[in-house]
């Protein structure tokens, strides 16, 4: 997918920038045919009633989706940054359209508004109605103007918008918060070659027993995934797991599927566990692959079952691998599938084996010869 960003009519007068910092072409439109992750500024020269060194920001989270995560039926995760507006300020006004592009170029198909609030920081965060652009996929979302009352920055930020069936966004709408909940979902309950965005602050269950699959999935900052006891979820693809974000697998069991060498992160899971580590690459080549864990600070735990199953993979420790243990047992390593062969599992570097040791116990030798009885522990 490209998108296009496209800035305000005199007399807002502007110039574009990436997040990298590099001027983008001072026109209307600025062509972005590989957008990156972070903020497009559109810095206002001079403007209605705003500061004349306001930002006007568009915030890209994923670079593969451009920051709008767009699928039939809705569109997520676009933060709109006008940094003339009042923190904290709410009920202001955001304006936008959605114009066709290919049966009846710039055919205006929807016009509105829609309340929104700023944040301490003068962030405002918008996502379109689920059902405003259905059947609308060729079609690009115009975001005129923020208004406040006093200050009205006028700004077009125009993003295509496309099918996106490979993207598939967390709404949270039911208050079951169950991944298996079509409803929570758009367009629809995600399978193994859609890619799964979770938005911020976002908390979400696999229940008991059940499956969840997945291509990439990306948590963003502060959002939840929690793998009830004996529920699976496969990833057939990458893991990213943003600020203050993370997987509660302390019951359940996480699947590796992917190829290619995937990194994984302590810091990423509660208590920096998981109960049941399986790698296991779906499309295997007779060569050896490295799953890695990420040389932080933060160690992995396993407490019940590592398992390097049918392929040929090694598993890169850096160091920071446990086996942990209780007092029902300490995790083991399941079957090593080519241990035998010249390309067998390896696993590098060190592993840490705990061992459960029961609390001490308090005992009192009466036939020590002494006067005064002595009691140790």
């Amino acid at each position: 997918m490209t998108s296009s960003l496209q800035g305000g009519t005199a007399p807002f007068n502007y110039n574009w920038e990436d997040p990298a910092g590099n001027a983008l072409p001072n026109e209307p439109n600025p062509f972005v045919a590989s957008p990156i992750a972070g903020v497009y500024k559109l810095r206002a020269t001079d403007s209605k009633g705003c500061p004349a060194d306001a930002d006007i920001n568009i915030i890209l989270g994923n670079p593969n989706v451009d920051g709008l995560q767009v699928t039939k039926k809705c569109a997520d995760n676009l933060i709109v940054n006008a940094s003339g507006l009042i923190p904290n300020s709410i009920n202001l006004k955001l304006y936008y359209q959605i114009i066709d592009t290919v049966a009846n170029p710039d055919l205006v198909i929807k016009t509105d508004s829609a309340l929104v609030n700023a944040d301490a920081d003068g962030n405002v965060f918008f996502s379109l109605p689920s059902n405003s652009i259905n059947n609308y996929n060729r079609s690009k979302l115009v975001i005129d103007r923020v208004s406040n009352g006093s200050c009205s920055a006028d700004i077009n930020i125009s993003v295509k918008l496309g099918p996106g069936l490979a993207v598939n966004s967390w709404r949270g709408t039911l208050g079951n918060k169950d991944w298996h909940s079509d409803a929570n979902w758009c367009p629809s309950t995600p399978g193994y070659r859609t890619d799964v965005i979770v938005p911020q602050d976002s908390v979400i269950y696999i229940r008991q027993n059940q499956i969840a699959i997945c291509q990439k999935l990306t948590l963003n900052a502060r959002s939840k995934l929690v793998i009830e006891e004996g529920a699976v979820l496969i990833i057939y693809g990458t893991l990213a797991v943003g600020a203050n974000a993370n997987i509660d697998a302390r019951q359940g069991t996480i699947q590796l599927m992917h190829n290619d060498n995937v990194p994984i992160n302590g810091r990423w899971f509660a208590d920096s566990s998981i109960r049941n580590l399986i790698i296991s690459p779906y499309n295997p080549i007779p060569t050896s692959r490295e799953f890695k864990l990420r040389d932080t600070s933060t160690m992995l735990r396993i407490t019940n079952l590592l398992e390097l199953a049918d392929t040929l993979v090694d598993l890169k420790t850096n160091n920071k691998l446990v086996m942990a243990s209780t007092s029902t047992g300490t995790a083991r390593i399941g079957k090593l599938a080519y241990a035998t062969s010249a390309l067998g599992n390896t696993i590098i570097d060190s592993v840490v084996v705990e061992r459960y040791i029961a609390p001490g116990r308090k005992w009192r030798f009466l036939s020590v010869p002494t006067t005064t009885a002595q009691t140790f522990k």
